[in-house]
């Protein structure tokens, strides 16, 4: 029985793993062989499995029995298919053996002053994924320190090949690489994309294409750049995301930048007309003197009337002396014109005045408490604002890309912006024209929508029935976004007193205020700077009902907020 129970041991002990082998002693669950009378290596255990915590720092010495031990090497298989995530090597390894890491996802650091010899310690199979830099911010799994190329070909039985840049080893304090700069200029369906890096630092780049619905993402693997950037969408509409780092040789890898792209849209609106404004009598996309002039010849010569939208000034169906007046009172209010990158918008001018700011008589039942009281405001400054909403073609001319979810025209209103996307808008806008353009505050909005010093007290801006002057629930097409409709071109509506289109309806606007309850006292310029509300909006959308497209409305959102309703309109 005994020969019989020694050769089962024997037996055994031939099963075992090759790289197993004992330990001369374990200190804080670390398992050391002694290699002479004052140096040690840590080395395998008899399974590693569970048997490491997450995070481990090897010290630069031991004791044991009464005697001090330097660690100066990492034993064949010493971690090998543990559980650790991360690895601190003291100062003295000068070795670390085969398979030392192998199975491992470990982020290492190495406090040697000299790179330790490498022997095949790491699983660097292509395939695995922790030869890449995962997307939650971390350069992969692997943070392993620098040796020159060379010399890890030298160490390594198998080395990385293509892969080699995502094993660095540290020697010493390494300074970072820094991170790359990634931008993206979308213009339909023509994108660029173009990374800035550190002069001779490779660079690795991996994107992924979300479809606009979010529902869908078609991933990529990492791949190098070197200054082009190539890529296929499987869909009409989506956004682009870039993920990238970069290496310089000498030097731990960057941090890993991340950057989205708005909305690509694959349809292009380049040809497309402007919209045709009333007044603009001779459609040259702007309301001036000549329009008078060829409106008094139409009416004094009897000249055919083609298109009654910009001939029909006052919007009573007919064109009289009637039309004239108006137009001439507009011509003499102001309108001032502005040009941005090949792209012509208009502003109007509204005089100072004083008006009676809130839940009015004629906004009647539909009106919110937080409408009310109606107290006076008076304006005691003129100041343009927007004759339209800003258009995706003016956002894509200053901006360079175009975040609106509703395709069909660069002439609709832009949206899908938060109130500091219109901050970062406007800065841009400035920087070009050299002007100081803005949000309107609440109550200029207010006033602007109500029709300024020509006010008739309508309910909306411009009329006491919705449908006249507004694009919303009860009247866009059930198409667009989930079939519930969508924003429609800008100034297909009729204008309020001042001519300003779309105040009500087609996109809710931005104004500069936050949101505030209202007080009775009378104010004079008011503008409400902070509160413990988010930022204030106005005029209703295409998707809101006709009580939200009333000129009394607001409410408010965080300043981050964006969806596919929320646009602006500027003031100067």
């Amino acid at each position: 029985m005994k020969h019989l129970f020694n050769l089962s041991l024997l037996l055994l002990a031939l099963l075992l793993p090759a790289t197993a082998s004992a330990y001369d002693f374990e200190v804080d669950g670390i398992y050391y062989n002694i290699s002479s009378n004052n140096t040690v290596e840590v080395t395998y255990r008899d399974t590693n499995y569970n048997s490491y915590s997450v995070d481990v720092t090897i010290p630069s010495a031991v004791a044991f029995n009464n005697h001090a031990y330097v660690v100066t090497a990492i034993g064949d298989s010493a971690f090998y298919n543990s559980h650790i995530y991360s690895v601190t090597i003291p100062e003295y390894v000068t070795s670390i053996g085969n398979a030392a890491f192998y199975g491992c996802m470990t982020s290492i650091t190495c406090l040697s002053k000299t790179p330790p010899s490498i022997h095949n310690s790491f699983d660097y199979d292509p395939n695995s994924n922790f030869l890449y830099p995962n997307i939650d911010g971390e350069i992969g799994y692997f943070t392993v320190l620098y040796v020159p190329e060379d010399a890890y070909n030298a160490y390594c039985e198998s080395p990385m090949s293509s892969f080699f840049d995502y094993v660095v080893v540290i020697g010493g304090e390494l300074e970072e690489t820094p991170e790359p700069s990634v931008s993206i200029v979308v213009r339909g369906y023509d994108v660029s994309v173009q990374i800035d890096a550190e002069e001779g630092s490779t660079v690795y780049v991996r994107y992924d294409i979300i479809s606009a619905s979010g529902l869908y993402t078609q991933e990529t693997w990492w791949d190098g750049y070197d200054g082009h950037f190539n890529y296929e969408s499987d869909y009409d509409r989506y956004y682009l995301v870039i993920y990238a780092f970069a290496i310089s040789d000498g030097k731990l890898p960057s941090q890993l930048v991340r950057y989205e792209s708005p909305l690509i849209d694959g349809h292009t609106y380049d040809q497309e007309p402007s919209p045709m404004f009333r007044g603009d009598v001779n459609k040259d996309g702007r309301v001036n003197i000549e329009d008078l002039t060829e409106l008094i010849d139409i009416l004094l010569q009897g000249k055919s009337i083609s298109d009654y939208p910009t001939v029909d000034v006052d919007g009573d169906k007919i064109v009289t002396i009637s039309d004239v007046t108006v137009l001439i009172d507009f011509l003499l209010g102001g309108a001032e014109y502005f040009t941005v990158n090949g792209v012509n918008f208009t502003m109007i001018r509204v005089p100072a005045g004083t008006f009676m700011m809130g839940a009015t008589e004629e906004q009647g039942s539909d009106a919110n408490s937080w409408e009310k009281p109606v107290h006076e405001v008076t304006l005691s400054n003129s100041y343009l604002i927007g004759e339209t909403e800003v258009t995706q073609e003016l956002w894509l001319a200053v901006m360079g890309t175009n975040p609106s979810r509703h395709e069909g025209s660069y002439q609709k209103p832009v949206e899908n912006v938060s109130w500091l996307d219109c901050q970062e808008f406007i800065s841009r806008l400035n920087e070009l024209t050299g002007l100081s353009f803005r949000l309107p505050t609440e109550a200029e909005w207010e006033f602007a929508a109500r029709g300024g010093d020509r006010s008739k007290g309508y309910k909306y801006a411009g009329s006491d029935n919705v449908n006249d002057v507004a694009w919303y629930q009860g009247n866009t097409p059930s198409v667009g976004l989930d079939g519930l409709g969508s924003t429609q071109r800008v100034a297909t509506k009729a204008p309020n007193e001042l001519f300003l289109y779309d105040m009500s309806g087609n996109v809710d606007e931005w104004v500069w205020d936050y949101f505030d309850y209202y007080t009775s006292e009378p104010q004079i310029n008011p503008s409400v700077s902070e509160s413990n509300f988010g930022h204030t909006y106005r005029g209703g959308s295409w998707y809101g009902g006709a009580n939200v497209a009333r000129v009394s409305y607001r409410f408010f959102r965080d300043s981050t907020f964006k969806r596919g309703t929320m646009g602006l309109r500027l003031a100067l």
